[in-house]
């Protein structure tokens, strides 16, 4: 349909009339932001219509003539979300850029800061995550980026770190649970007695060379080790001697 036979419609529907205005303001509107959406500062009324639209068109409200005209604009079906989304995206990349991660703390953050307010998008993104309510698009699109989706897998990792580093500086993974080293020679005795969770962190721990028998294990079975040496070859000398003998 041409645009003139759609205002020579329009003469007679007036609700068609008052929906082609705001659809022709909407269009102006993105081309002039350059495809960014209104909100309720830009444009509280154009802002309400473009919600409503998406409100019709998600319960089948919405006549199959607007729907062709919105998609001839490549209407954003998805809501404000799709935007706002890419947008945070992009903000991740620019954090971990400068902060070499992609975990956002909350920690010591006022409500205002804007790494406070990504932080919580990251949480929802979580949050959404278990609920199977994040749409595949985005998941696959957070993936790609190496998503922090289970923030036990970060302290895993820091723990593995601290690890990896008293092992380079003393040659063995027995850290000591008295002084600086206490909390992680805590977790590692920790780690002997009880195992872990999953069988990745077993893994990210099997790959450093990890021992899983503590010094007082080790010791114990390298005494028993040496005892049936040490039996073996009496038995041995015993045997001799018998042979010897006869």
């Amino acid at each position: 349909m041409t645009e003139k036979e759609l205002k020579k419609q329009a003469e007679g529907d007036i609700n068609l009339k008052k929906f082609l205005i705001k659809y022709y303001n909407l269009q102006t509107y993105l081309e002039a932001n350059d495809g960014q959406y209104p909100n309720q500062k830009s444009d509280k009324v154009l802002f309400a219509w473009v919600k409503n639209t998406r409100r019709f068109y998600k319960i089948g409200a919405l006549p199959q003539l607007r729907i062709d005209l919105l998609n001839q604009i490549n209407f954003n079906w998805a809501g404000k979300m799709t935007y706002r989304f890419e947008e945070r995206v992009q903000q991740l990349l620019a954090y971990k850029k400068v902060n070499r991660t992609l975990h956002v703390s909350q920690m010591c953050r006022g409500v205002n800061d804007e790494e406070y307010s990504l932080s919580r998008w990251v949480n929802e993104m979580r949050r959404k995550f278990n609920e199977n309510r994040l749409p595949m698009e985005y998941i696959n699109r957070l993936n790609k980026i190496g998503f922090i989706w289970n923030m036990e897998d970060v302290k895993f990792e820091k723990r593995i770190a601290a690890l990896k580093k008293f092992h380079k500086e003393h040659g063995h993974f027995d850290v000591p649970q008295v002084g600086k080293y206490k909390k992680l020679g805590n977790w590692v005795a920790g780690l002997r007695a009880r195992g872990v969770v999953t069988k990745r962190y077993r893994l990210w721990l099997d790959q450093i060379g990890f021992v899983w028998e503590g010094v007082r294990k080790r010791k114990r079975k390298s005494i028993d080790k040496m005892i049936e040496i040490d039996t073996k070859n009496a038995l041995n000398k015993i045997r001799r001697k018998l042979k010897k003998d006869h």
